[in-house]
């Protein structure tokens, strides 16, 4: 596909190797947030171009394209986690905004594996517990949820942040948002 940046893996395992898996950000924790919200599209476009280049090769016998598409986006959320776990003091609010918008974008995926969906609800759930969820994303985070206690094997978690969720200062917003 062309419009997929080749050197996105390579810029993958930099990052993990500069970062330590996204736990030390130290030199870089100005451009962290902004840099990662500014990946994640590209995240997303190669992931489902990996998909669909498994759609038109579903006759051939090999699984790589679907694993290259977890391994990308298990690889980024993992160091999204991180960051979020380790270093949420330097996530803007409109960074904030940005990945749980992104995040969705995942979710809504029909070709996302369970471990990506899964992935995407521990980001949520240590965006909930490690930083706070803005007031403009409100409404996306909660219409996430919505869509991700509707999946069987993920309903429990959906749930678990849901409560969560609404034992926080943003619970009664959220109420309102369903």
């Amino acid at each position: 596909n062309k419009d997929t940046d080749p050197y996105l893996i390579p810029r993958l395992q930099l990052l993990d190797a500069l970062t330590e898996q996204g736990k030390d950000i130290l030199h870089y924790e100005d451009e962290i947030g902004p840099f990662l919200q500014k990946l994640f599209p590209s995240v997303i476009s190669a992931a489902s171009a990996m998909a669909a280049a498994k759609h038109e090769s579903m006759n051939q016998p090999t699984n790589s394209s679907a694993a290259s598409q977890s391994l990308l986006l298990h690889r980024f959320l993992g160091i999204l986690l991180n960051v979020i776990k380790f270093n949420s003091a330097y996530l803007d609010a409109d960074v904030v905004c940005g990945l749980i918008s992104h995040m969705s974008q995942i979710c809504l995926f029909t070709d996302n594996t369970a471990d990506d969906v899964r992935s995407c609800l521990q980001c949520m759930d240590g965006i909930l517990c490690y930083t706070y969820i803005p007031k403009e994303a409100l409404r996306t985070y909660m219409c996430n949820l919505c869509i991700v206690v509707n999946m069987k094997e993920h309903c429990n978690e959906a749930w678990r942040i849901t409560r969560n969720l609404m034992k926080t200062h943003l619970g009664h917003s959220a109420l309102y948002c369903l």
